[in-house]
């Protein structure tokens, strides 16, 4: 059987594509574990949040909005 030189550098390759992917893949799954057991401060934030304080702020920012279709009737003379 032959082997060309070809064949050892697409082997190194896979060797280093492996190596990177099962690091990658143990690095998410560390942070995935740490994440069950460390508080995130968004999570403070977040909660601290009144519902109503945002629909206001809602509302506000739709009343700001310009509908379009009403400018073209201007420009058309109707």
């Amino acid at each position: 059987m032959y082997l060309d030189p070809g064949v050892g550098s697409m082997l190194i390759q896979v060797l280093i594509a492996s190596f990177a992917a099962i690091a990658v893949g143990f690095g998410i799954f560390c942070q995935r574990i740490k994440a069950l057991f460390i508080k995130d401060k968004n999570d403070e934030i977040s909660s601290g949040l009144d519902v109503d304080v945002l629909k206001e702020n809602s509302a506000a920012e739709n009343e700001d909005r310009v509908d379009l279709n009403d400018m073209g009737d201007d420009l058309n003379g109707e």
